[in-house]
Order: structure tokens, then sequence, then C-alpha cells
């Protein structure tokens, strides 16, 4: 379930309460309201970092790992190996001019490719 739907969700059992429970509607609402605030600040604090791409120089330590590879003709971002001869000379191989390379974040229960 997404936030967004998490808050629709939320609207719709307020709504529904309040009508069984006419005497609580205040209370109702005022406890969804604050449900909601809470999902609408924690899907900010979730997409408030950025992450830029990796300069040449932390590129050269890539050799072998995994990252995000943007080639600039397409608007997929694929997850692959970087090979050891292109981390030593990206710029050879196009860096910054048709790809680059973002790192690759790990979240929990994620499995390691």
């Amino acid at each position: 379930m997404t936030t967004d739907e998490a808050i629709g969700d939320i609207k719709f059992m307020a709504s529904i309460c309040g009508l069984e429970y006419p005497n609580q509607e205040d209370r109702l609402w005022k406890a969804a309201e604050m449900a909601i605030s809470a999902l609408k600040e924690k899907k900010k604090h979730i997409y408030e970092f950025e992450i830029k791409p990796l300069t040449e120089e932390e590129l050269h330590e890539m050799g072998g790992h995994t990252y995000y590879h943007k080639d600039f003709t397409s608007d997929s971002y694929d997850l692959m190996i970087l090979p050891s001869y292109v981390a030593e000379n990206p710029k050879e191989y196009g860096y910054g001019e048709h790809w680059v390379a973002y790192p690759y974040v790990k979240w929990s229960g994620q499995n390691d490719v």
C-alpha cells in the first residue's frame, strides 16, 4: 500500500466511523488528520535526500561493484556491475557524455545482486 492509498483509506474509514458514531465524529476526524499528517511527513522524509552521480574519482574504486547505470538515451536506470577496465578510465568509455553511474544503495531485506 502506498502512502497516498493509506491516506485515502483513512479518510474513507473516518467518514464511515463518523456515520456510525456521530457523537465521536470530531474526534475521529482529528485522529484521521493526525495520521494523515504523519504519513505525509514520512513520505516527505523518504524523498528528502538527493543521490548524485558518482565522480570519476569515485568510479576508480568501483571496479567489480554494483551501481545504477543511467544511459542518456534512456529513461531507465539499470543495475550493473562496473568492469574494472571502465573504472580505471571512465572518460574513455563516455562517462559524463553518454552515461553516468549512481551508487547502489542496498535497502534492508533486499537480496544481493
